[in-house]
């Protein structure tokens, strides 16, 4: 009875549902996590909406605030919208190569083809119980499509990376795709088992070949998913994979590494990593504005559990220090090369998804990226700090400081919830009680009792020593970044 009128829509699996029509005579909602939940709706579906201009804005936020949302837009947006196809892509999907056109003519683009009663021009037989496809046509529109798909309407550079990869060996082995279900699908695991290393010339690794083998199993995917033809089963091709486990780094390892660092910016780094057990890209999204009473907010790798990625991290006094003083001398966290540049390793604030302006106090508004450059040029001169101090193995790395970790943090005294905690190891049973039956304080103090820190005895270089080094640093090996 509260209510002035509903619009029937197309809600999920394919049932209809009713939709409540606010009485607010202003129209107007705050925020877009409340009109999700009031039309129940994936937030970053009105998300992307209001940066299309399909939905707008009842006028400019004060900063931090929720964005004000006209609800007329969204309640008309809503009512057009049909789950997984408001894109538009399958309605008004190209149709520029000759086999699509043809096929969707003939069979609506959902059947098993039929066979043709003559073949096509230029070498191509269509609709014939073996469909000959251009591979590389089929490979152009695939990205278009999956560009398409995203939020930003760009591929991810290393999903791109991955393709390229990928899919230019496999159209210079096979012009046409191989398309028939038996004979097809042994001629591309074949292929993939007989994937060889082009710089060695010797046998591709088990994850190169899952690698491959997962992205053209996507891709025929693809094929029968959007264009409705029969493609091969590439499922279970029994590829072994063998993968490097990373190998920890001991305390007199670490201790031999600090002998060997250059500046103030590498000591930092690896005692940030060895004393937290943070992750490199985590660690790379540290800014001043994350800094608190030792602990500090970090972004990693979204997850089921957590899908912002965002966590806190306690600092051990030594940590702490470090960190505090890099960034009172630079204003962030740097990486400073063989030339004496400063090189940030965290970017600028973003919005985060549904707040149109950033609140420095309030976390909830922004997130940080890494600087991807900056972040290899860490993993490659830490690799160089370990095989100077003669420690290096294969599978030594940035995450082997974590790897570490446990045993010192158990041999310290330290309880092995709280070092779950520490670690940023919990699921979606109990990330609600992450740090509501656990404060952050109550962590900051176990880590900083229980965190390694024999690796900084008998330290050689001070640390006024190696800011002088920041400012001038010997270019002996290169630049770094």
């Amino acid at each position: 009875d509260n209510y002035i009128g509903t619009v029937e829509v197309s809600a999920l699996f394919g049932q209809t549902s009713r939709i409540r029509v606010s009485p607010d005579p202003s129209g107007v909602i705050l925020g877009v996590r409340n009109a999700a939940k009031k039309y129940n709706i994936d937030h970053v579906v009105i998300v992307r909406w209001i940066k299309k201009g399909e939905v707008k804005l009842a006028g400019p936020s004060e900063p931090g605030a929720p964005q004000p949302i006209d609800e007329g837009s969204l309640r008309k947006r809503v009512a057009a919208y049909t789950p997984h196809q408001d894109n538009n892509k399958r309605r008004h999907r190209s149709r520029t190569i000759p086999e699509a056109r043809v096929f969707s003519a003939s069979t609506n683009g959902h059947q098993s083809p039929a066979p043709a009663p003559q073949a096509s021009p230029a070498g191509r037989q269509v609709l014939t119980p073996t469909l000959v496809l251009n591979t590389r046509e089929w490979l152009d529109l695939f990205y278009v499509e999956q560009a398409r798909g995203s939020d930003t309407g760009v591929l991810n550079k290393e999903t791109k990376d991955s393709y390229d990869w990928a899919f230019d060996r496999f159209a210079a082995r096979f012009p046409t795709l191989p398309m028939h279900p038996i004979e097809g699908r042994k001629a591309i695991l074949d292929y993939i088992h007989g994937l060889i290393n082009l710089h060695t010339g010797g046998p591709l690794s088990g994850g190169s070949k899952s690698l491959a083998h997962r992205n053209l199993s996507t891709f025929y995917n693809w094929l029968n998913r959007e264009h409705g033809f029969d493609v091969p089963n590439l499922k279970q091709p029994k590829i072994a994979r063998r993968r490097t486990r990373a190998v920890p780094i001991w305390p007199n390892q670490s201790r031999a590494v600090l002998k060997m660092v250059r500046n103030h910016s590498e000591k930092t780094i690896i005692i940030l990593l060895a004393q937290t057990a943070v992750r490199l890209g985590e660690l790379c999204t540290i800014r001043p504005e994350c800094l608190h009473d030792h602990w500090v907010e970090v972004w990693g790798k979204p997850t089921k559990a957590n899908p912002t990625g965002y966590r806190q991290v306690p600092l051990p006094d030594q940590a702490y220090e470090h960190l505090r003083r890099q960034l009172k001398t630079y204003k962030q966290l740097v990486w400073v090369d063989n030339h004496g540049e400063a090189k940030p390793l965290a970017g600028p604030l973003e919005p985060a998804p549904g707040y149109a302006h950033i609140n420095k106090q309030n976390s909830d508004t922004y997130r940080v990226q890494p600087v991807e450059k900056t972040q290899k040029a860490i993993q490659s001169v830490l690799r160089r700090r370990l095989k100077d101090a003669g420690v290096y193995e294969l599978g030594m790395g940035a995450h082997s400081f974590r790897r570490a970790y446990q045993a010192e943090f158990v041999a310290n005294g330290g309880d092995r919830e709280f070092y779950r905690l520490i670690m940023g190891h919990f699921n979606v049973s109990n990330m609600d009680d992450l740090y509501t039956h656990a404060t952050i304080e109550t962590i900051v103090e176990q880590a900083r009792k229980y965190a390694p820190t024999r690796f900084l005895q008998e330290a050689d270089s001070s640390d006024e020593d190696l800011m002088a080094v920041d400012v001038e640093e010997d270019d002996q090996d290169g630049d770094d970044a």
